[in-house]
């Protein structure tokens, strides 16, 4: 495994000048203006470079802590020239390094305002990310199958195209939010084993920080609320476990949004925050994704004017979540363990991608990781999962058209036909794999009631 995550991590390291999706431009300015100017105005500020901030607190702040480590790393580059240069040492390669700082510290990229070294900074968290969910990955194998599935599913994710599409090259940090919620919800599995003491209260604050982090740095992970709240009430907490998880969060939102407030940050959240963030006339039904909407109507239509049985698309889809939700529940209610929690998250995160109006193209990402965490559980579900992931691979090449410039974009996304055929593949491909989780959940259960009756009739004997 070692060799593997090495591997894999060279690898991104490698790509990370090329690609930078014109998102990750506009959030390294992000970044710039709080390292510069703090974090006090930011949300106010109306003169961008690029786009006016859309994203929530705390995945500003990391914004910021990137420049911190550029500096950090040019720092460290620059001590290192120093050292070549006063002590003579390795003066072949003197040269190649002094060049690298040039281009790393002070080349501007294109035709930016950002030098090379802020833009690279930008994606070293989606990679580290990445490298934690491979080993992430193997270990869960490792403990509820065997090393060599482990070894297996880790490598399939290192390795697949569409997550070095989404760090290395893009700088896209749908990884951070899916890793801190398979942790949060992880954490909360725990809780509900025979755990006392202050290691009851670690996982508690890990559970709630972690799931706190993903809702940030991804706001749809907030359609996992209610089967979280679902879990905790599952596990009978006691009632300083429930407030003590409160207050973690009360406390974390209060942390990461005080430095943007000056004040009050709920009245600022209110006030500032989701007005800008959320309120932006985005309501189109989607934004070329291989969903159920593109499906229906790859135009771009308004969510709150088209409707689909008389109902408006954008009621319809947080209905359906709703349903998601309750399907996830359903399967927990069945049997309480680890297997069917992912089986719940798989169905929430990738249903809401599937029929939750808005969604980017991007925003699968959750679902595919927790899709391809069930293979470690179902042998059945690994094929169907390369089918959803070559498609989602494909769907993001067709968005940005990295690195081939053929007008991809504007040929495939006009092409009607080709856009309701790759969405109708993948929204078959999600419901089958909906569809061998209950099945599994019934036939354990028809399985065990047999087994009950079985005994029983033994006994009366």
């Amino acid at each position: 495994m070692i060799l593997v995550a090495t591997a894999a991590f060279i690898l991104r390291l490698a790509l990370l000048p090329y690609g930078n999706h014109p998102d990750l431009i506009t959030n390294t300015g992000w970044s710039e203006w709080i390292y510069l100017h703090g974090a006090r105005g930011f949300y106010e500020n109306r003169v961008w470079v690029y786009d006016w901030p859309t994203q929530l607190p705390l995945i500003n702040l990391i914004y910021g802590f990137n420049y911190i480590i550029y500096g950090k790393i040019l720092w460290i580059v620059g001590v290192i020239r120093s050292v070549l240069a006063m002590n003579n040492f390795l003066p072949g390669i003197f040269k190649y390094w002094f060049n690298f700082e040039t281009w790393f510290g002070w080349t501007y990229y294109l035709n930016t305002p950002f030098t090379v070294g802020e833009v690279i900074s930008m994606k070293l968290i989606p990679v580290l990310s990445d490298m934690l969910i491979g080993v992430a990955l193997f270990l869960l194998g490792s403990k509820y199958a065997n090393s060599r599935k482990a070894l297996l599913v880790s490598v399939i994710y290192l390795f697949i195209p569409y997550t070095i599409y989404l760090s290395s090259l893009w700088g896209q940090y749908d990884q951070l939010s899916a890793l801190t919620l398979l942790l949060s919800f992880y954490f909360l599995y725990l809780v509900k084993g025979k755990v006392t003491g202050i290691t009851r209260w670690v996982i508690i604050f890990l559970s709630a920080a972690f799931y706190f982090i993903s809702v940030e740095v991804k706001p749809t992970a907030v359609f996992t609320a209610p089967f979280y709240i679902y879990l905790i009430i599952r596990g009978k907490p006691v009632f300083k476990d429930v407030m003590f998880s409160a207050v973690t969060a009360v406390l974390l939102f209060w942390t990461t949004t005080l430095p943007f407030s000056g004040g009050n940050p709920f009245s600022y959240t209110l006030k500032t925050i989701i007005p800008e963030v959320f309120n932006q006339t985005r309501n189109v039904l989607s934004t070329q994704s291989f969903n159920f909407w593109e499906l229906v109507s790859p135009m771009k239509q308004n969510s709150l004017s088209f409707s689909v049985v008389g109902i408006r698309s954008l009621y319809l889809g947080y209905l359906i979540l709703l349903v998601l939700n309750a399907i996830a529940i359903c399967l927990v209610y069945r049997k309480n363990d680890l297997k069917n929690i992912l089986a719940g998250l798989f169905v929430i995160t990738g249903g809401s991608y599937m029929f939750v109006t808005g969604m980017l193209d991007r925003y699968y990402f959750a679902g595919l990781l927790f899709f391809l965490v069930l293979a470690i559980f179902y042998k059945k579900i690994l094929p169907l999962w390369f089918a959803a992931a070559i498609l989602f691979s494909l769907n993001l090449f067709f968005s940005w058209g990295y690195p081939v410039n053929l007008q991809l974009h504007d040929v495939v996304w006009s092409d009607f036909t080709l856009v309701r055929v790759l969405s109708l593949m993948q929204v078959v491909i999600f419901l089958l794999a909906v569809r061998i989780l209950i099945k599994d959940v019934v036939t354990g259960e028809v399985v065990k009631s047999r087994l009950h009756e079985g005994n029983y009739e033994i006994t009366k004997k």
